[in-house]
Order: structure tokens, then sequence, then C-alpha cells
């Protein structure tokens, strides 16, 4: 975000880990409650592949949080921790998307009702729009890669035009 909307956004931008911990800790309150809903529940609420599914992106969500202290991030390196960091952020949006964008979308249907649309249509909102920024973002990114080749194929041409005089 902060290279789409630049300074306007910079005091958001020096406290994302910050956010990221802040989830982190929220999402922590909320495995308690679903390890105690299964606990107290006579069937599973969620079993087989969609469990690994939401469990993957809990384990995702620690991983980031832990890695983010001391010098961790330092041993991985400034593009494994990059890489790290673009993966384990696209699963967890994943997980929400696949959680909250098909109430918003099937709101009419049920089990799902215009209560769901309103609770869950921003959160669906913000996950589709997390996807058209990151295109966007990438599409920026790659033009800028092409305009710097450009600029510095010009600069060589005319370097040597002058070492040639």
């Amino acid at each position: 975000m902060l290279e789409l909307f630049g300074p306007a956004l910079a005091p958001i931008g020096r406290r994302v880990r910050e956010f990221g911990l802040a989830y982190t800790a929220a999402q922590l309150i909320h495995v308690c409650l679903v390890v105690w809903l299964f606990q107290i529940s006579s069937s599973p609420l969620l079993s087989g592949k969609l469990f690994e599914f939401f469990v993957i992106g809990i384990v995702w969500t620690y991983l980031l949080a832990v890695l983010s202290f001391g010098r961790l991030t330092k041993f991985l390196g400034p593009k494994a921790w990059r890489v790290v960091r673009i993966v384990g952020m696209n699963y967890i949006l994943f997980a929400f998307a696949y959680d909250l964008v098909p109430p918003a979308i099937y709101w009419g249907s049920r089990p799902y009702g215009v209560g769901r649309l309103v609770q869950y249509a921003p959160f669906a909102a913000m996950c589709v729009e997390r996807l058209c920024l990151s295109s966007l973002l990438l599409r920026f990114a790659t033009a800028a890669a092409l305009i710097n080749e450009l600029v510095e194929a010009k600069h060589q041409q005319q370097l040597g035009r002058v070492l040639a005089r």
C-alpha cells in the first residue's frame, strides 16, 4: 500500500509489525475459543482437508509473528524473508477469502441471509481489494523495471557515443 499511495500512508507503514502482532494476539483468542468449541461439541466442527487448510493458516500467522522478533529475519536474509512474508500473507488472505467471500456472494440463499451480507461484505471487499492492489502493484513494479532498463540502455548508448569521440 505504501508503494501505491506514497507518504500519505507512511505512518501506517512504519507500524506494520505492530499491526501484525496485534492480529496474532487477537487470533490467539480465536484459536482458544475454537479449541474450547471442539472440546464441548459432540461432533467436530471441522474435519479433514478443511481443518488442515485453516490450521496451516494459523501456522503461517504464528510463524510470521515469531520470525518478526530479534535477528531471525536477518538470519533468513532480505530476499528469503520477503518470500516467506509474501507467501504467508497471501495464504492467510486466501483462508480469509475462502471463509468470508461466499457469504457475501450468496447472501440470498440459505444458510446465508441479508444479515450475513452486512456482516461479511466489508471483509469480502477487503479481500478482493487486496488482490486488485497486488495486481496493480505488480504491474507498476514491472513497468518501473522496464523504464529503468530503458533509461539504463539510453545512458549506456550515450556513454558509448562519448567514448567513441
